[in-house]
């Protein structure tokens, strides 16, 4: 006795659940130098990123107003001292 059936295609689909804990391939610490407000973030996180790639930047505002004082302290100094050695060039 032959039984004849006609095939069709099906997906198949199997769903798996599992309890555990998720590691990343590499977790880096990443801390900088300075502080300050950060302006533009370019990864998120758990982002994938790479080598030399820019993550955040940092306001920069405070840092150039102190290099402006600093050129302005430099100023003054180098006045003074022009000053200075002219009073002593006359003695």
């Amino acid at each position: 006795m032959y039984i004849e059936e006609v095939l069709t295609a099906q997906t198949l689909t199997e769903t798996v659940e599992a309890a555990g804990v998720i590691n990343p391939i590499t977790e880096v610490i990443i801390g900088s130098q300075v502080s300050g407000m950060i302006v533009a973030l370019y990864a998120d996180f758990n982002s994938e990123v790479k080598k030399g790639q820019l993550l955040a930047e940092i306001d920069t505002s405070l840092f150039e107003a102190q290099v402006e004082q600093a050129r302005a302290n430099l100023k003054n100094a180098k006045a003074s001292y022009n000053q200075a050695k002219s009073i002593a060039d006359n003695d």
